[in-house]
């Protein structure tokens, strides 16, 4: 691609003077700017040519920010991205690490932290970069996937959000219905995944990159999610149809479902008068403390990606007529709280959780500013059942024996204990049986 004697034209109101009296634009070419303007809404400043004054693209201007507004982007974002890889990554070994952490909620919130470790690592990462610049240095293929990792891990979380709600529901509203268990927990995890990348897949079959020529003459590469047989992003009515499916189903739809079941747990958790007996007050206080945590990680996602929908539904042909940077550090704002709520929900798992607190205190006791010792760790009741290094009990001889005496081998009797100990630490993971760690503030 030869580079043009001029890719901005300026006279009158787009062409200079040097351009229009050389006789080079012809009718077609003025009839072609008129659709610019009017039919596209473009403006002076967003017209490009490629290769060819025929070849007018309604393109982008390319931005020329100075270090101080790139520095406060790149350490912005900076921080999200680290937070979030880092934050998600400690949930994902505090769950798989520890037994007790094993439970059905939990590996909800584990793949709740893997789809916001994804979205930080393979979408903001490097779309932040091509925002800020409006370059994509990063290939075609990537284009194609970075769209897709926009759109599957967000579908992703909104459907763990509703199924962790719906679990929840089920568990408080009818007691004696049986719960998911492990296996189907995972099957249902599978499942959500599968849904969210069929959700993405527009975003792989229509996501491209075009390249053009910027005022400076220096080569621009874009990366495009609008590649539709009926048009671009302004006129393809496929395309706004996808963006109203997305809004459903990554808002609407869990705004609903949320709200629905974390109304009707808390009138029936918060609306009991007579408790009864202190094992039974315990099991309700406990249940609260989970349904209070999981009801701020659904509010919080739902309020971070409030402004991005608006933005898109609404807002975008009003900030298309509007300055472009203004309009582009509008956008930038919308997209940095969309992308924080995959930071938040580490910070509300240490915050009102003492096992998490536990599991994020030792992973980060390398900090001056964190204590953290073994046996606090052990103590924590992360490896409830276990005795920590070093201790030893003087009974398991005696305890072996008397297995024996009544009739029980050593294997079924420690089986018997193992059962017995993983529906109790189920029970206190869950919140229906509380440990004295759960009740900690």
């Amino acid at each position: 691609m030869s580079s043009p004697n001029h890719s901005f034209a300026n006279p009158g109101p787009c062409f200079d003077e040097s351009l229009n009296s050389s006789g080079v634009m012809s009718d077609w070419d003025k009839a072609l700017m008129d659709e610019l303007l009017l039919i596209r809404h473009c403006n002076c400043q967003q017209i490009v040519m490629v290769n060819h004054i025929e070849n007018l693209y309604c393109g982008i201007p390319s931005m020329n920010h100075n270090w101080l507004v790139q520095a406060i982007y790149l350490l912005l974002f900076g921080l999200i991205i680290t937070m979030a890889i880092g934050g998600n990554s400690v949930v994902v070994w505090v769950v798989l690490a520890h037994k007790t952490m094993r439970t059905v909620t939990n590996y909800f919130l584990l793949n709740l932290a893997i789809a916001d470790a994804s979205i930080s690592l393979f979408n903001v990462c490097f779309n932040f970069v091509y925002i800020l610049y409006y370059n994509w240095w990063f290939g075609d293929a990537y284009c194609h996937f970075s769209n897709v990792m926009g759109v599957a891990p967000t579908c992703a979380s909104v459907f763990t959000l509703m199924s962790m709600s719906v679990d929840r529901y089920l568990a408080i509203m009818n007691p004696l219905r049986r719960r998911f268990s492990k296996k189907k927990t995972i099957t249902i995890i599978c499942a959500i995944w599968i849904a969210a990348f069929l959700c993405a897949l527009p975003m792989a079959m229509h996501s491209y990159t075009q390249s053009f020529f910027s005022d400076e003459g220096a080569k621009r590469t874009v990366c495009y999610a609008d590649g539709y047989p009926d048009g671009d992003a302004k006129t393809s009515v496929q395309f706004q149809i996808y963006n109203y499916f997305l809004l459903f189903i990554t808002y609407l739809l869990p705004l609903g479902v949320l709200s629905f079941t974390y109304v009707s747990m808390g009138r029936a958790l918060w609306g009991i008068t007579n408790i009864g007996e202190h094992r039974q007050e315990m099991q309700i206080r406990a249940k609260r403390k989970v349904v209070k945590m999981l009801t701020v990680v659904g509010t919080l996602f739902m309020v971070s990606w409030l402004p991005y929908h608006v933005y898109f539904t609404f807002l975008m042909p009003i900030f298309a007529e509007m300055d472009f940077l203004v309009a582009q550090h509008v956008y930038m704002g919308m997209y940095w709280l969309a992308m924080s709520s995959t930071v938040v929900n580490p910070i509300v798992y240490c915050w009102m959780n003492s096992r998490f607190r536990a599991g994020f205190m030792y992973a980060f006791r390398w900090l001056p500013c964190v204590r953290m010792s073994g046996k606090d760790y052990y103590a924590s009741g992360l490896y409830e059942g276990l005795r920590p290094p070093g201790s030893r009990s003087y009974c398991s001889r005696s305890a072996e024996y008397n297995g024996s005496f009544l009739g029980l081998s050593s294997r079924k009797s420690e089986a018997k204990r193992g059962s017995n100990a993983s529906r109790n630490r189920e029970d206190v993971t869950e919140g229906l049986l509380p440990s004295r760690a759960s009740l900690n503030p």
